[in-house]
């Protein structure tokens, strides 16, 4: 539904400006009208801006508008009496569509503050006179403005919850990164397990084959000189070689 605050004579608001309930959106005045007051209404069919409509028949009213004393009108304006009543008759069997709030007579109610009954985004804020209307402002009431701190909770949310992921994911990364390298760290010491044992391998096979060379020098010493220093220049390049594994 729709809110609507006519012969105004000053704006305070802009189009699509979020309204709290109690903020000030104007001031009261006599743009489009004779007398100072506050036309109000709430529009149940919205019809356009500047439909200007005094009276409609009985079904027509109820039908378009909703009832203004279900709300809290009393906080708009400083009131002591009502112009054109709820469902007043103004003639032709034409029935009033809203109130006329005003507390005075003659321009004493000029410049009152006109607060909103109600949260929500103002939907139109005319600045020029309407021959009707005058100066009026229509806010959409489907209670916009919790809705958008719902909206601005929910967003915030969000962006946590992204920076959460964000968070998360550079975790996740830093963790892969860590099992990455510590998989390469345990190939290395494979690989290098696996030499030491092919050296410790060798070594082995060094040392029998220099003790079986030895014992054949020490107990069966060949007769063959050449032979000999063969099996010496063989031992020394095998103990060299032993000792450059150490």
């Amino acid at each position: 539904m729709k809110y609507h605050f006519a012969h105004l004579n000053k704006i305070n608001v802009v189009i699509g400006q979020k309204i709290t309930k109690g903020d000030v959106i104007g001031l009261m005045g006599r743009s489009g009208t004779k007398s100072v007051h506050l036309h109000f209404e709430i529009v149940k069919v919205f019809r356009g801006v500047t439909d200007y409509t005094r009276g409609l028949s009985r079904a027509k009213v109820l039908e378009y508008y909703e009832n203004p004393y279900n709300t809290n009108w009393r906080s708009i304006a400083p009131f002591s009496h009502l112009g054109w009543d709820w469902l007043s008759d103004i003639g032709g069997g034409q029935l009033h569509p809203g109130i006329d709030i005003n507390s005075g007579v003659g321009d004493s109610d000029l410049n009152t503050p006109i607060k909103s009954p109600i949260n929500g985004v103002v939907y139109y804020a005319n600045d020029d006179t309407n021959s009707g209307w005058g100066k009026h402002i229509f806010i959409d009431e489907t209670n916009q403005g919790e809705q958008m701190s719902v909206i601005e909770e929910l967003q915030k949310a969000c962006a946590e919850k992204d920076q959460t992921i964000i968070a998360r994911d550079k975790t996740i990364a830093e963790l892969q990164s860590a099992c990455l390298t510590k998989d390469s760290v345990v190939e290395d010491l494979t690989q290098k397990n696996a030499l030491i044992g092919k050296d410790y391998k060798n070594a082995i096979t060094d040392n029998v084959k220099l003790k079986k060379k030895l014992d054949i020098l020490t107990n069966k010493p060949n007769n063959d000189l050449g032979a000999n220093w063969s099996l010496l220049a063989w031992i020394k390049s095998t103990i060299k070689k032993i000792n450059e594994r150490k």
